[in-house]
């Protein structure tokens, strides 16, 4: 069996198909690329999908010390980095992972379902538990994603995850849980988790940060790194396996960060 490989999401594969100039605003249509075997095993999953995804969000990563003479950029600011993340607090407060969002002098562009677009601010970055928070304003119909109690998640359960692939809103993969509670600490280029949810599911770079959903339409997990498999061969299989950090984990962050 070949070695699977566990990689990020880096920025020149999330942000292809970004462009220059002012954001667009017109609402996200949520896309299900995936066969029809898949989706009779989770019945139901379009009406999930669509009454959960106003939590999610697309995140872009600005340098606000910087200006684009061209390129990928917002508002003259350069776009360093994007994929996805969700609301998870009502005082608008967005969670996403630490190697999107990087570090705190960088501000964020977070784009919702509805086609909204919102300038945030990036409140703390802790690369030891890959989670980072950003900050919007509120605003009418926001949509907060429920966090679920992960020690409840069970090996063989199904779960969606919503996120942007190559800079495609709202792209939904599903999936089922190989196992609930990973025994290894994950680490890679400098970040890494405990406790990690290991799930057989499609997803690509530019899912990362994004919500695993159950079918309870509660967020098991955010999407951190997932394997890749061996590129020599052709044609290209991917194994389909990708690891979340836990909602309590990130439930723990979120107190520490922002409080109750």
């Amino acid at each position: 069996m070949n070695r699977l490989r566990l990689i990020i999401c880096v920025f020149s594969a999330v942000l292809a198909g970004c462009l220059a100039g002012a954001p667009k605003t017109q609402r996200v249509v949520l896309s299900y690329p995936y066969g029809e075997e898949e989706a009779l095993r989770f019945d139901g999953y379009r009406e999930l999908a669509e009454r959960l995804s106003p939590s999610y969000v697309r995140v872009l990563i600005l340098d606000p010390d910087a200006r684009a003479s061209g390129g990928k950029n917002r508002g003259g600011r350069p776009i360093i980095n994007g994929a996805s993340g969700f609301i998870v607090d009502p005082r608008g407060y967005v969670i996403t992972v630490a190697h999107i969002a990087l570090d705190t002098r960088f501000t964020a562009e977070v784009t919702t379902v509805d086609g909204g677009v919102h300038e945030a601010a990036i409140i703390h970055v802790d690369p030891a538990r890959e989670l980072a928070v950003l900050k919007i304003q509120p605003f009418a119909g926001m949509q907060v994603a429920k966090l679920a109690d992960s020690r409840q998640v069970q090996k063989g359960q199904y779960v969606l995850a919503i996120g942007t692939p190559d800079n495609r809103k709202g792209v939904v993969a599903l999936g089922m849980v190989v196992d609930p509670k990973w025994p290894q600490r994950l680490e890679y280029i400098g970040y890494g988790y405990d406790d990690a949810i290991k799930m057989y599911i499609d997803v690509q770079p530019g899912h990362s940060g994004g919500p695993v959903f159950n079918r309870k339409g509660e967020t098991i997990g955010i999407v951190a790194s997932f394997a890749l498999g061996d590129l020599g061969k052709t044609p290209y299989v991917s194994p389909k396996l990708a690891y979340a950090v836990p909602s309590n984990a990130i439930r723990a962050y979120l107190e520490q960060v922002i409080g109750g």
